[in-house]
């Protein structure tokens, strides 16, 4: 829902990690990406690895300038062969001395959203940001190129007798 300010921020680096969850129920897709709310980045050409299901590793490099549509919301697309049905999870780390800061919406649901200090040994779900008060998820999005499971589909009322001739079917 974006219910946040500023102030609520995780930092990574160093041994600092965080974790975000997705549950997926049909990982077949066309493309995938990744959508971070990121509120402090490093220099350009920081890069930063997000592990996913202890798979696959993916290095996002930041890029010397961003336009408007990316100033915060980030963009990374990641290989939809190493999603799977269930629960995603997806690890960022910072490559290097450098910080990103996460921004994190207050709330307990789904409490899919933990933070590392030790490396990723330990998770904590409920002391995130920076001075540990907060208890929410970290803004991060998961856009999967995909067709909705099920729908439905409505239009006006057809008369399909008076479609065979002016005076309608004899």
């Amino acid at each position: 829902m974006g219910n946040c300010n500023m102030r609520d921020l995780e930092l990574v680096s160093g041994t600092q990690l965080i974790r975000k969850e997705f549950w997926i129920d049909n990982p077949n897709a066309d493309g995938a990406a990744l959508l971070p709310y990121i509120m402090r980045r490093p220099d350009p050409g920081s890069r930063l690895r997000i592990t996913i299901n202890d798979l696959q590793t993916v290095v996002f490099e930041e890029p010397r300038e961003r336009d408007y549509w990316t100033d915060r919301w980030t963009n990374i697309p990641i290989p939809v062969d190493v999603l799977q049905p269930g629960l995603n999870t997806f690890v960022f780390q910072a490559d290097g001395e450098e910080t990103w800061g996460f921004l994190i919406e207050q709330g307990c649901l789904p409490n899919r959203s933990a933070k590392s200090r030790d490396a990723g040994r330990n998770w904590d779900d409920e002391c995130l940001g920076e001075n540990h008060a907060c208890d929410g998820e970290y803004m991060i999005r998961l856009r999967i190129d995909q067709y909705a499971s099920d729908g439905v589909m409505e239009s006006r009322i057809v008369d399909v007798g008076s479609l065979a001739s002016e005076d309608g079917i004899a």
